[in-house]
């Protein structure tokens, strides 16, 4: 890809964040840039771009709001954007709050509305240091006040002193674990049970199961979530799955038995894991893919 985004939740330390960087940008097969590193926590977002197209890269801006009790940053998004040739694109990788029982869905619901109103994404200029010398020398101070100086009223680039918010771009990618459930009805007090899920996936009905329960799917008929829209899911629920069971989840077999043992007995399983967009109406957005990667199993999420 020209470009890749990365977003990680829960990797608790410091330590962790530098892990994750460097073992993401060593698996890329292509030679990348290094264009944002955003942590707030145990949220972190990486931004890479191919060499190559550094000289196309600009108005690098960063965010972030803690949605955590007393504005802990626990739960919350941490955001980054830029702009490559005419089109601006915003990424937001969300950690929200966890729960199953009434309230928990508005609670998200709020905390969703509080970040759109909230987040403001400013230019960051200590982004690049260490990283491809071209950018490098984009991300100065002199180069962040030429573009003030020379700005003619681009769309995507716009004043330096301004910040933006997440509807002032081209492009907004929502991911991350947005700690959605299955519920039993539209009122959204009590959790869908297991047996209704697996028997809609049995008879390939998981696309009116998820429009009738699952929470996001309710909560984009109205408010701020209708903006956004989503791809089919096709994949299994990717929450909350016991560790080293995913094979049970992707042999030919999947009994009801094998199925069972893969989510922990405490929690229904759900699609927590979510990528949504919203783009405008001038810019055009093929999804080619949209699925869970069973294979990585060092959490009882699996990404997506």
């Amino acid at each position: 890809p020209l470009l890749m985004a990365v977003d990680l939740t829960d990797t608790v330390t410091g330590g962790h964040h530098a892990a994750w960087s460097a073992a993401i940008r060593s698996a890329a097969q292509a030679p990348y840039c290094l264009v944002a590193d955003q942590r707030l926590v145990g949220l972190q977002l990486l931004l890479l771009v191919r060499e190559e197209l550094e000289e196309q890269v600009s108005d690098i801006r960063a965010g972030a709001v803690r949605c955590g009790t007393l504005g802990a940053g626990n739960k919350g998004v941490v955001a980054a954007s830029f702009s490559i040739f005419a089109t601006s694109i915003c990424i937001v990788d969300c950690h929200l709050a966890a729960g199953q029982s009434q309230g928990c869905a508005s609670e998200r619901l709020a905390s969703f509305h509080h970040i759109l109103e909230s987040l403001r994404l400013e230019k960051d200029r200590t982004w690049g240091i260490g990283e491809c010398s071209e950018l490098n020398r984009q991300l100065t101070r002199d180069r962040f006040m030429s573009d003030c100086s020379s700005w003619s009223g681009n769309a995507a680039d716009m004043s330096c002193s301004d910040s933006r918010n997440v509807f002032e771009h081209d492009l907004v990618i929502w991911a991350g674990d947005t700690n959605a459930r299955l519920w039993m009805d539209s009122s959204m007090r009590q959790p869908l049970d297991r047996a209704q899920l697996f028997a809609a996936l049995d008879n390939s009905r998981l696309g009116q199961l998820l429009d009738a329960h699952d929470e996001i799917c309710l909560q984009r008929r109205q408010g701020a979530l209708a903006f956004f829209q989503e791809a089919p899911v096709s994949f299994w629920p990717t929450y909350k799955i016991k560790p080293r069971s995913s094979a049970k989840l992707t042999d030919g077999s999947r009994n009801r038995a094998d199925r069972g043992e893969c989510f922990d007995a405490k929690r229904e399983p759900a699609y927590t894991d979510r990528i949504l967009w919203r783009a405008r109406t001038d810019t055009h957005v093929e999804v080619l893919s949209y699925d869970s990667v069973q294979s990585v199993e060092v959490s009882d999420h699996r990404p997506v």
